[in-house]
């Protein structure tokens, strides 16, 4: 499930780290939480973590298709070991 509201790299990190060093068995979590994340309420990060429990649920659940590895090797060949500045140093 999509977010809904648009969420940047730096609100994702603080979040992230928001979850992790408040339990979820503190009283008004979702409200310390949203004081640590600037832009966001307690209902916009109770939603965030709603939709990645439901993405996480998806993904163990098979619903969400495994990467081509070849194709992510072949890709990652390309942007790391055939860089332009990678071969110069050669």
């Amino acid at each position: 499930m999509a977010s809904r509201s648009t969420w940047t790299v730096a609100q994702n990190k603080l979040f992230e780290r928001a979850l992790a060093v408040i339990d979820e068995n503190v009283p008004d979590r979702w409200l310390k939480i949203a004081a640590l994340v600037p832009g966001k309420s307690a209902d916009d990060v109770k939603r965030h973590y709603d939709d990645l429990v439901d993405d996480i649920y998806r993904i163990e659940s098979g619903g969400v298709p495994l990467p081509d590895y070849d194709d992510l090797r072949l890709a990652l060949r390309l942007v790391i070991i055939d860089h332009p500045r990678r071969s110069k140093s050669k």
